[in-house]
């Protein structure tokens, strides 16, 4: 119901179902995904990074040995939450440690290379950027992605 309501731009409802969500399954990382999206939405922009900090805090924490499952949701939220601090031109650091975290947990997450790759921009950091762009085409080592095809 949230996503139908948000579609149609009644934020503050969607925005309501969207908490009920969390309320009744707080470990569903999507649940907080779609209130930050909404308070986002609604320019309510420190209730969205908090909500995406605590979503944050949900990633399950993997031993010496053994593997974290990374969802998509999870992904997104790294996304979410850098694309989000990336706004405040003085915590670009920040966005780039969260993107950067993103590729520990996903070395071929294109979105968080190109993203980063756009933060890398806006500091300046030229040289940063083209690391980021051959990582990224190291990345599809086998396939057919082209440099121009790339728009970092």
């Amino acid at each position: 119901m949230g996503q139908v309501l948000e579609n149609i731009d009644r934020y503050d409802e969607a925005l309501h179902h969207y908490r009920k969500a969390i309320e009744i399954e707080p470990e569903d990382v999507r649940s907080y995904l779609n209130t930050g999206r909404v308070l986002t939405n609604l320019r309510r922009y420190k209730e969205a990074e908090d909500i995406y900090r605590k979503a944050k805090t949900l990633f399950p924490e993997a031993g010496v040995e053994e593997e974290v499952h990374v969802t998509p949701s999870h992904l997104q939220l790294f996304l979410s939450l850098a694309s989000l601090i990336s706004q405040n031109e003085s915590r670009l650091e920040e966005a780039d440690a969260l993107y950067r975290e993103a590729l520990t947990l996903r070395s071929d997450f294109t979105n968080a290379y190109l993203n980063r790759g756009d933060v890398l921009l806006k500091m300046n950091r030229s040289v940063g950027t083209t690391l980021s762009s051959m990582y990224f085409l190291q990345s599809y080592g086998g396939s057919r992605v082209k440099a121009h095809e790339i728009h970092l």
